[in-house]
Formats: structure tokens, C-alpha cells, sequence
């Protein structure tokens, strides 16, 4: 996958959330293999009624998703948004979107991240 294809967006990408749709943010250290599946899955089965977006760890954010990933999402039909790789901060910012929730993947990386805006429902 090239990498350009994931560049980071700016934040605007969010004023485009249907108003009835739930926001859920999955959580993990590289944002490359669980969160993309996850955010993936969702949207798919959700048809409409979820607005799913993930994220990782700044200081560990990888540049593309895992190869493995696109492959296993790759037969299924369902489709990756090319605004995948953001870090935590990105969407803890105030102002640039509230979550009804958010999911950790990791562990690890429970205790790192941000207050989320709005105080949404948090899971691990």
C-alpha cells in the first residue's frame, strides 16, 4: 500500500459525521493491525448507524496499516478510508469531535491516553 494514500488529513473530515450516527474511536499503540480492522468491521456491519474512526500513539504511530491487515480485509469487500493513521491527540483535541465511545485495544496504552472530549463511555 503506498503510503502517501494515508497521509494524515486535517481534522475537517469530521463536519462530515451524520447526525444520527454513533462516534466510536478505537485505540491502540501503532494504529495498524487491530483498530483498522476494528474501525473497518464496524462501518461495514453498522451500515450508517456507527461513524468509526482509530488512532494510536503518537510517539508509535505507524505510517501505513499492517500489510497483514489489508490482506485480511482485502477478500471481505469491505472497504479502508484513506484517513486511517491519526494519533490520540488528534481527536482528544477540544472542539474537533465527540465520541459516544471509546475503545481500547491495547493495554498498554490505557494509562497513556488523553481525556476524550465529552467524556464518552470508555472500554478496554
Amino acid at each position: 500500500m503506498n503510503q502517501a494514500a494515508f497521509a494524515l488529513y486535517p481534522c475537517d473530515f469530521f463536519v462530515d459525521l451524520m447526525p444520527d450516527a454513533h462516534v466510536v474511536v478505537f485505540v491502540s499503540q501503532r494504529n495498524s493491525f487491530r483498530s483498522v480492522l476494528a474501525r473497518a468491521c464496524l462501518e461495514h456491519v453498522s451500515k450508517g448507524r456507527f461513524k468509526a474512526y482509530s488512532c494510536g500513539n503518537p510517539a508509535k504511530l505507524a505510517c501505513e496499516p499492517h500489510g497483514l491487515a489489508l490482506h485480511a480485509i482485502g477478500g471481505t469487500g469491505i472497504g479502508l478510508r484513506q484517513d486511517q493513521q491519526h494519533d490520540w491527540n488528534e481527536f482528544a483535541r477540544l472542539g474537533v469531535m465527540k465520541a459516544q465511545f471509546v475503545i481500547t485495544l491495547d493495554a498498554s496504552v490505557q494509562d497513556l491516553t488523553p481525556k476524550w472530549n465529552g467524556q464518552p463511555d470508555t472500554a478496554l
